[in-house]
């Protein structure tokens, strides 16, 4: 288990070297075992955790700690070499005194930490009380965007290709361009500018 602090003046919580990997259930444990310590009593709670419900056969709820206005750091280290440090085994996110999410890691002297993230299925609380038919004229709606989005790429496609349509189609197309310079590269030829653009 990694030796984890927490300083109600800075708002870190603390990991210490030369460890270098922490789970977000380790956090939450430390931190409760610091917050019931009668000398911190005083410091309001700056956690909130969640998950672990039970899903059935088997399966829970992964655990997600929102840090209140606090960040986690990873112990600063001496150099001249950087470690690579890892918080798993859930979700780790911050706000800050606004409520605004903020990066949940201090950053750290020759320190890198990466902070893996655990997402499965979910469904939004508005998706739930939507009906069939509104569903239904979401989906209608994506394919129809779709749907205009291949046309207007259609046209782009034609109007480069030909000419035609409000654009105004370039004396010479990119593809050539690039094809100049790359032969222009290998023969050590310089390329002549390209036509309809000032070089």
């Amino acid at each position: 288990m990694p030796t984890i602090s927490s300083d109600q003046l800075t708002r870190l919580i603390t990991v210490a070297a030369p460890d270098t990997e922490v789970t977000v259930q380790q956090l939450v444990n430390a931190i409760r075992d610091w917050q019931d310590e009668l000398e911190n009593m005083n410091c309001a709670d700056f956690i909130m955790a969640s998950g672990k419900e039970d899903l059935g056969g088997g399966l829970a709820v992964g655990i997600t700690l929102k840090l209140l206005n606090w960040k986690v750091k990873f112990e600063d280290r001496s150099g001249p070499t950087w470690v690579d440090c890892s918080v798993s085994g859930g979700n780790l996110v911050a706000v800050d005194g606004n409520n605004q999410s903020m990066n949940p890691i201090q950053p750290a002297a020759y320190v890198t930490v990466t902070v893996e993230k655990a997402v499965s299925a979910a469904i939004t609380a508005a998706e739930a009380e939507w009906s069939q038919s509104e569903k239904d004229q979401i989906f209608a709606d994506v394919d129809k965007v779709e749907s205009d989005i291949s046309g207007v790429s259609a046209s782009l496609d034609e109007a480069k290709h030909t000419g035609t349509g409000a654009f105004e189609r370039d004396k010479e197309s990119l593809e050539a361009i690039r094809e100049r310079g790359d032969e222009a590269w290998v023969t050590g030829a310089p390329s002549p500018p390209a036509k309809g653009f000032d070089l």
